[in-house]
């Protein structure tokens, strides 16, 4: 039997809520030092990439947890 379009949306949201919060622990943590070797290197190009990733990630943070909430609201009828 097929999972219903709304559990189906609902599983993937949670997990994809979840790899971006650790893609952005991952960048905070882990990849720090990236950027800080490309600035004392001169390489201005590598660490201002770092930035984009960066923004990037956060953005996409954000729009995953405006697409949540949504979600959320039409999945059980109510807003925050």
């Amino acid at each position: 039997m097929n999972e219903p379009y709304m559990d189906i949306a609902t599983n993937l949201l949670h997990d994809i809520r979840l790899r971006i919060e650790g893609a952005v622990v991952i960048y905070e943590i882990d990849a720090l030092p990236l950027r800080r070797l490309g600035i004392e290197n001169d390489m201005l190009v590598s660490a201002g990439a770092y930035d984009t990733i960066g923004s990037a990630l956060y953005d996409l943070r954000q729009d995953i947890q405006k697409l949540y909430e949504a979600h959320m609201t039409e999945v059980n009828g109510v807003s925050k």
